[in-house]
Protein backbone atom coordinates (compact mmCIF):
# COMPACT_ATOMS: atom_id res chain seq x y z
CA UNK A 1 0.00 0.00 0.00
CA UNK A 2 1.46 3.15 -1.18
CA UNK A 3 1.05 6.86 0.87
CA UNK A 4 1.96 10.17 0.17
CA UNK A 5 2.84 11.35 -3.22
CA UNK A 6 1.90 8.95 -5.01
CA UNK A 7 -1.65 8.66 -3.49
CA UNK A 8 -1.53 12.87 -4.15
CA UNK A 9 -0.84 12.01 -7.66
CA UNK A 10 -3.36 8.90 -8.69
CA UNK A 11 -5.93 11.53 -6.73
CA UNK A 12 -5.19 14.16 -9.50
CA UNK A 13 -5.25 11.61 -12.22
CA UNK A 14 -8.92 10.52 -11.35
CA UNK A 15 -10.04 13.73 -10.79
CA UNK A 16 -8.96 14.90 -14.49
CA UNK A 17 -10.47 11.90 -15.56
CA UNK A 18 -13.95 12.11 -14.14
CA UNK A 19 -14.17 15.75 -14.61
CA UNK A 20 -13.58 16.40 -18.31
CA UNK A 21 -15.27 14.75 -21.35
CA UNK A 22 -15.13 11.81 -23.08
CA UNK A 23 -13.22 13.15 -26.04
CA UNK A 24 -11.24 15.33 -23.69
CA UNK A 25 -10.31 13.23 -20.50
CA UNK A 26 -6.71 12.64 -18.61
CA UNK A 27 -5.46 10.77 -21.32
CA UNK A 28 -7.23 12.73 -24.18
CA UNK A 29 -7.05 9.76 -27.07
CA UNK A 30 -3.99 7.76 -25.46
CA UNK A 31 -6.83 6.46 -22.49
CA UNK A 32 -7.66 4.04 -25.14
CA UNK A 33 -3.87 2.58 -25.22
CA UNK A 34 -3.15 3.17 -21.74
CA UNK A 35 -6.29 2.29 -19.27
CA UNK A 36 -8.69 0.18 -21.44
CA UNK A 37 -5.24 -1.92 -22.82
CA UNK A 38 -5.32 -2.27 -18.67
CA UNK A 39 -8.76 -3.17 -18.19
CA UNK A 40 -9.16 -5.48 -20.68
CA UNK A 41 -6.22 -7.37 -19.67
CA UNK A 42 -8.11 -7.41 -15.88
CA UNK A 43 -11.13 -9.25 -17.63
CA UNK A 44 -9.16 -11.85 -19.00
CA UNK A 45 -7.36 -12.65 -15.81
CA UNK A 46 -10.90 -12.28 -13.73
CA UNK A 47 -11.60 -15.93 -13.80
CA UNK A 48 -8.48 -16.90 -12.55
CA UNK A 49 -9.17 -14.20 -9.42
CA UNK A 50 -10.60 -14.43 -6.11
CA UNK A 51 -14.43 -13.63 -6.19
CA UNK A 52 -16.41 -10.88 -4.82
CA UNK A 53 -15.66 -10.71 -1.10
CA UNK A 54 -18.46 -12.35 1.19
CA UNK A 55 -21.13 -10.62 2.41
CA UNK A 56 -22.62 -11.67 5.82
CA UNK A 57 -25.00 -8.72 7.13
CA UNK A 58 -23.81 -9.78 11.29
CA UNK A 59 -20.08 -8.79 10.92
CA UNK A 60 -17.07 -10.12 8.11
CA UNK A 61 -16.78 -13.78 9.23
CA UNK A 62 -13.36 -13.58 8.74
CA UNK A 63 -11.57 -10.32 7.97
CA UNK A 64 -8.00 -11.86 7.54
CA UNK A 65 -9.28 -13.82 4.94
CA UNK A 66 -10.89 -10.92 2.95
CA UNK A 67 -8.29 -8.54 3.00
CA UNK A 68 -5.92 -11.34 1.62
CA UNK A 69 -7.74 -11.72 -0.97
CA UNK A 70 -7.39 -8.39 -2.10
CA UNK A 71 -3.99 -8.47 -1.62
CA UNK A 72 -3.75 -11.86 -4.01
CA UNK A 73 -5.76 -9.64 -6.58
CA UNK A 74 -3.39 -6.71 -5.96
CA UNK A 75 -0.33 -9.17 -6.14
CA UNK A 76 -1.73 -10.68 -9.37
CA UNK A 77 -1.65 -7.33 -11.02
CA UNK A 78 -5.59 -7.30 -11.52
CA UNK A 79 -7.02 -4.39 -10.75
CA UNK A 80 -10.94 -4.52 -11.21
CA UNK A 81 -10.07 -7.36 -9.11
CA UNK A 82 -8.31 -5.45 -6.75
CA UNK A 83 -10.94 -2.66 -6.79
CA UNK A 84 -13.64 -5.01 -5.28
CA UNK A 85 -12.06 -4.89 -2.24
CA UNK A 86 -12.47 -1.52 -0.96
CA UNK A 87 -15.86 0.60 0.73
CA UNK A 88 -16.49 4.04 -0.30
CA UNK A 89 -14.69 6.45 1.78
CA UNK A 90 -11.67 4.30 2.53
CA UNK A 91 -9.06 5.82 4.42
CA UNK A 92 -5.05 5.18 4.28
CA UNK A 93 -2.66 5.86 7.38
CA UNK A 94 1.25 6.07 7.23
CA UNK A 95 2.46 6.53 10.25
CA UNK A 96 -0.59 8.28 11.99
CA UNK A 97 -0.97 10.34 9.19
CA UNK A 98 -3.89 10.60 6.79
CA UNK A 99 -2.56 10.20 3.33
CA UNK A 100 -6.08 11.57 1.98
CA UNK A 101 -5.96 9.03 -0.64
CA UNK A 102 -8.80 9.27 -2.53
CA UNK A 103 -10.41 6.44 -4.76
CA UNK A 104 -13.37 8.73 -5.90
CA UNK A 105 -16.40 6.21 -6.86
CA UNK A 106 -14.29 4.18 -8.79
CA UNK A 107 -11.13 2.32 -6.43
CA UNK A 108 -10.80 -0.22 -9.54
CA UNK A 109 -9.33 2.67 -11.97
CA UNK A 110 -6.94 3.77 -8.90
CA UNK A 111 -5.19 0.48 -9.11
CA UNK A 112 -5.45 -0.47 -12.92
CA UNK A 113 -3.25 2.71 -13.36
CA UNK A 114 -0.91 2.20 -10.82
CA UNK A 115 -0.48 -1.83 -11.39
CA UNK A 116 0.90 -0.39 -14.96
CA UNK A 117 3.57 1.93 -13.17
CA UNK A 118 4.79 -1.24 -10.74
CA UNK A 119 4.56 -4.68 -9.63
CA UNK A 120 3.52 -4.98 -6.03
CA UNK A 121 4.63 -8.37 -4.15
CA UNK A 122 4.33 -9.34 -0.60
CA UNK A 123 6.06 -11.74 1.82
CA UNK A 124 4.22 -12.11 5.16
CA UNK A 125 5.72 -13.12 7.98
CA UNK A 126 2.37 -12.51 10.50
CA UNK A 127 -1.82 -12.40 9.77
CA UNK A 128 -4.30 -12.58 12.20
CA UNK A 129 -7.58 -11.56 13.23
CA UNK A 130 -7.62 -8.64 16.33
CA UNK A 131 -11.26 -8.58 17.14
CA UNK A 132 -14.82 -8.06 15.10
CA UNK A 133 -13.92 -6.90 11.11
CA UNK A 134 -10.34 -6.34 11.76
CA UNK A 135 -7.31 -7.68 11.27
CA UNK A 136 -3.71 -6.94 11.82
CA UNK A 137 -0.44 -7.71 8.84
CA UNK A 138 3.18 -7.16 8.80
CA UNK A 139 5.39 -8.29 5.38
CA UNK A 140 7.73 -7.02 3.47
CA UNK A 141 6.47 -5.52 0.29
CA UNK A 142 8.41 -5.68 -3.25
CA UNK A 143 8.13 -2.65 -5.78
CA UNK A 144 9.06 -3.18 -9.33
CA UNK A 145 8.95 -0.43 -11.83
CA UNK A 146 7.73 -0.97 -15.12
CA UNK A 147 10.46 -0.42 -17.78
CA UNK A 148 8.27 2.23 -19.56
CA UNK A 149 6.55 -0.61 -21.95
CA UNK A 150 3.04 -0.51 -20.61
CA UNK A 151 2.91 2.52 -21.26
CA UNK A 152 3.62 2.63 -25.26
CA UNK A 153 7.18 3.77 -24.36
CA UNK A 154 10.40 1.75 -25.68
CA UNK A 155 12.40 -0.28 -22.47
CA UNK A 156 14.51 1.31 -20.39
CA UNK A 157 16.58 0.76 -17.56
CA UNK A 158 16.97 4.63 -16.57
CA UNK A 159 15.91 5.64 -13.44
CA UNK A 160 13.18 5.46 -12.42
CA UNK A 161 11.85 2.64 -15.08
CA UNK A 162 12.96 -0.92 -14.18
CA UNK A 163 13.98 0.73 -10.57
CA UNK A 164 12.85 -1.89 -7.49
CA UNK A 165 12.57 -1.31 -4.01
CA UNK A 166 11.16 -2.79 -0.46
CA UNK A 167 9.20 -1.82 2.31
CA UNK A 168 8.53 -3.34 5.56
CA UNK A 169 5.23 -2.54 7.06
CA UNK A 170 2.69 -3.76 9.90
CA UNK A 171 -0.66 -3.05 9.17
CA UNK A 172 -4.03 -2.77 10.60
CA UNK A 173 -7.02 -3.10 9.03
CA UNK A 174 -10.38 -2.62 9.06
CA UNK A 175 -13.56 -4.08 7.17
CA UNK A 176 -17.01 -3.26 7.26
CA UNK A 177 -19.91 -5.55 7.44
CA UNK A 178 -19.38 -6.50 3.72
CA UNK A 179 -15.87 -7.26 4.53
CA UNK A 180 -14.89 -4.32 2.18
CA UNK A 181 -11.79 -2.64 3.58
CA UNK A 182 -12.63 0.81 5.41
CA UNK A 183 -8.91 2.29 6.93
CA UNK A 184 -5.75 0.50 6.25
CA UNK A 185 -3.28 2.05 9.27
CA UNK A 186 0.43 1.31 8.60
CA UNK A 187 3.57 1.98 10.29
CA UNK A 188 6.53 1.85 8.32
CA UNK A 189 9.83 3.01 7.42
CA UNK A 190 9.49 6.49 6.02
CA UNK A 191 12.77 6.30 4.37
CA UNK A 192 11.73 3.29 2.44
CA UNK A 193 8.30 5.57 1.80
CA UNK A 194 10.47 8.20 0.50
CA UNK A 195 12.32 5.83 -2.09
CA UNK A 196 9.20 4.80 -3.51
CA UNK A 197 7.33 8.16 -3.70
CA UNK A 198 10.22 9.57 -5.73
CA UNK A 199 10.30 6.98 -7.97
CA UNK A 200 6.74 7.67 -8.47
CA UNK A 201 6.89 11.28 -8.81
CA UNK A 202 9.88 10.49 -11.43
CA UNK A 203 7.96 7.76 -13.30
CA UNK A 204 5.25 10.26 -13.77
CA UNK A 205 7.83 13.03 -14.52
CA UNK A 206 8.68 11.03 -17.31
CA UNK A 207 5.83 9.84 -19.14
CA UNK A 208 4.98 13.63 -19.03
CA UNK A 209 8.47 14.14 -20.89
CA UNK A 210 7.13 11.69 -22.90
CA UNK A 211 3.66 13.70 -24.05
CA UNK A 212 1.50 10.31 -22.14
CA UNK A 213 -0.17 12.87 -20.47
CA UNK A 214 -1.41 16.14 -21.96
CA UNK A 215 0.13 19.69 -20.53
CA UNK A 216 -2.24 20.85 -18.34
CA UNK A 217 -2.14 17.63 -16.24
CA UNK A 218 1.31 17.66 -16.32
CA UNK A 219 1.64 20.94 -14.99
CA UNK A 220 -1.14 20.43 -11.98
CA UNK A 221 0.79 17.19 -11.10
CA UNK A 222 4.48 18.23 -11.13
CA UNK A 223 3.94 22.23 -11.18
CA UNK A 224 5.65 22.67 -14.33
CA UNK A 225 8.86 21.19 -13.39
CA UNK A 226 10.17 18.10 -14.13
CA UNK A 227 11.16 15.48 -11.76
Amino acid sequence: MKAGLLSIIISILLAFATSTSTSHNLLCEKRTRILENGERSNKAKRSESPKEIVDNKNGCEDPLAAIMQTLQCIADGDGTCAGMGYAAGFQKIHNGIDTNLDFGDNPSAFWTFVLQMFVLSFSYDHRVNVGPNMASIRYIEGVQFNDGTSFGLPASDFYPFNSSYVQHEHALVTVDNDCKMTKWDQYGDNTEQTEVDDASAAFIGGLCDANVFPPEVCTVLLGGRRV
